[in-house]
């Protein structure tokens, strides 16, 4: 049975102001002009609509890098999306905002992450409680501190996402 994707991750560029170290956004993927075009993108909305998408989540890079976001924002609303708006917050004054709003943005999460990799690890390790609590053992931390060494953990409440999961994995 084949079902209709319910959700569409659009990188609406790889522009951001921000060089932060997990990144997986190469600093010059794409340039600029060769972003998909505002029409471009209000086309793919619409395909997405029409294939049963639900729900759009505006990323990059950094979304509010784009001149044309009300517009997008307007454009994924005629279509019929909930549209989520996932930024740094950099670019997104009180206006730009209330523009975005108006134009029909549903949703905004805004992410803050440590500007290193290796400070989220520290903060989690250095946490006795928070080992107390969640009953990590000393293999569990070998293996976070694993993790932490690919850089890709943003907060000290991802090791516990991470932690969940793997002891889902295993039956524990």
């Amino acid at each position: 049975m084949l079902v209709n994707p319910l959700a569409l991750i659009a990188e609406i560029t790889h522009r951001c102001p921000l060089h932060c170290v997990y990144c997986s956004n190469p600093l010059a993927l794409t340039a600029p002009k060769s972003e998909l075009s505002t029409e471009e993108w209000l086309r793919v909305f619409g395909e997405a609509a029409s294939l049963g998408v639900l729900h759009l989540h505006l990323t990059g890079g950094e979304p509010a890098a784009r001149a044309d976001l009300s517009e997008l924002v307007a454009g994924a609303h005629q279509s019929g999306l909930y549209t989520n708006l996932i930024t740094s917050g950099l670019g997104v004054s009180r206006d730009r905002l209330k523009g975005l709003v108006d134009a029909g943005l549903d949703h905004v999460q805004i992410s803050i992450q440590d500007s290193e990799a290796k400070s989220a690890w520290e903060d989690f390790r250095k946490d006795e409680q928070i080992r107390k609590v969640h009953n990590i053992t000393t293999d569990e931390m070998e293996m976070l501190e694993r993790v932490a060494l690919l850089g890709e953990v943003r907060s000290p409440r991802d090791f516990i996402y991470i932690l969940n999961t793997v002891r889902h994995a295993v039956g524990r």
